[in-house]
């Protein structure tokens, strides 16, 4: 079904009865209208991850008549392009490197001043495609800014289970598993209490100093609203999606609006030449795109291709990202397939087993493809994407600081040997789907292309 910015109108003229000038004029008035798409803006953090959570809803949203853009850095064009939309690129004085290394540092003054030049090229394009809603990432929530001064509603995407202070759900950054006790609900005061003090506060501080002042005459116009959670920048209160299924959180968590579990299965990837024995178990390892910023990565890896040269009946994919491992080839068996990039879902339907440091995205598409996981959580939101895996019996989670060769080797042979892990995945797939969020997601998006802008604005942080 096709969305029109005007929507054509059909009439029965001879019900009307209008006589032939009348007719004639309201054929010209109706007929002659120019149908257009409506067009809808994603502005996410430069992390595949995030782009291949969208893809999905994307798709969707396009099917049903919308036109999609992307922007973002020029390293994304081809995979967006490959999946049907049209990108649009940032001319920024700072690279993706720059931004990850301004992040690490915690340079929020740099950090802001990049994000309020993205903000005003991003204006232009608004303008340019006459775009009508914008989604943009929770780490660049600010960049959200050029929406409401462009006049145009704003949705922030959380690639994760963030959330706020309460009793039932810890801090993401935390891998404690709750329950509904008196010494568990104390336990998850106490872990928010430290991120209070720890990241909260100080991002207070930001939003309340930094930011006015540095983006003070770019936003005279507009009241802002923030609030905080367990990450340290501050975001602007707009309504949000959580990348990810209600079904995957802990229960009794505060009400959200969820998308499930964002995978497209049959999403196009690059095609991966190493020949598989299908007699042999396929294990997958990834510590993500971005490894090389765990302190722990480069000596996990070494690990598993210590245990890929004990194992020979094992079959072993390493996905080594940016992790600068140094590894020759005569260090690496044959039973063994290093890269520094993987056709992840490809993957992922031959895989028996995921080793993954817990990022939602690889979560989710191990859930999609009914693969088990053992998760060493690395940082963000990692450790509490583990204790979810953990409390809904999806796979094992170990400590990557302190794992040995022969605690992984452990951990592998019981979710190979124990069925109950791939059929508790299957049950949560199944619930996952009669959930359905996806369809409660894409009326929140319709809805507010429809809500009139300043109606959006009066209610920023309600809705």
């Amino acid at each position: 079904m096709a969305v029109w910015e005007t929507a054509p109108t059909f009439f029965d003229k001879e019900s009307l009865n209008l006589g032939p000038d009348k007719t004639k004029m309201l054929t010209k008035f109706f007929g002659g209208r120019k149908k257009v798409m409506q067009s809808i803006l994603f502005c996410l953090y430069p992390e595949m991850s995030g782009y291949n959570a969208t893809i999905k809803m994307a798709k969707y949203l396009q099917q049903k008549g919308y036109q999609i853009y992307y922007v973002g850095f020029p390293l994304f064009r081809k995979y967006v392009e490959a999946q049907g939309f049209q990108f649009l690129e940032f001319e920024l004085d700072n690279d993706f490197s720059k931004l990850q290394e301004l992040l690490k540092q915690k340079k929020f003054r740099d950090i802001l001043y990049l994000y309020k030049q993205a903000s005003l090229q991003v204006e232009e394009y608004i303008k340019k495609h006459s775009i009508r809603l914008m989604l943009t990432d929770s780490l660049i929530n600010i960049i959200g800014l050029a929406g409401l001064k462009s006049g145009i509603n704003v949705i922030t995407l959380f690639p994760n289970f963030a959330s706020c202070m309460n009793f039932i759900s810890p801090p993401v950054t935390t891998d404690f598993v709750p329950d509904l006790s008196l010494a568990s609900k104390t336990r998850v005061l106490f872990a928010w209490t430290k991120v209070w003090l720890k990241r909260v506060i100080p991002a207070l501080f930001v939003s309340r100093i930094i930011v006015p002042g540095i983006l003070k005459n770019y936003t005279r116009s507009v009241k802002l609203k923030f609030k905080t959670s367990e990450f340290f920048l501050p975001q602007i209160n707009f309504p949000h999606i959580v990348l990810g299924p209600a079904k995957l959180d802990f229960p009794n968590s505060f009400g959200r609006q969820y998308l499930d579990l964002t995978v497209d299965i049959n999403r196009k990837e690059d095609v991966i030449s190493w020949k598989f024995d299908k007699n042999k178990k396929l294990i997958l390892c990834s510590l993500g795109t971005h490894s090389g910023s765990y302190r722990w990565s480069a000596n996990f890896f070494q690990k598993m291709i210590r245990l890929s040269f004990l194992h020979s009946e094992w079959q072993v994919v390493l996905h080594v990202g940016d992790s600068q491992c140094n590894l020759e080839p005569e260090a690496i068996p044959n039973n063994c397939y290093v890269s520094t990039r993987i056709p992840q879902i490809t993957l992922l339907k031959k895989a028996d087993l995921m080793i993954t440091h817990g990022g939602m995205q690889s979560v989710n598409e191990c859930i999609a493809t009914g693969v088990p996981m053992i998760v060493f959580p690395c940082e963000r939101d990692q450790p509490g994407n583990a204790a979810r895996i953990v409390y809904h019996g999806l796979g094992l989670k170990g400590d990557i600081a302190r794992t040995t060769p022969d605690k992984i080797k452990k951990m592998i042979q019981e979710i190979l040997a124990d069925p109950k892990y791939s059929e508790r995945i299957k049950d949560i797939r199944k619930r996952i789907e009669e959930n359905n969020d996806f369809n409660g997601a894409i009326e929140t998006i319709e809805k507010l292309i429809r809500m009139k802008h300043a109606t959006f604005c009066k209610n920023l942080g309600k809705i």
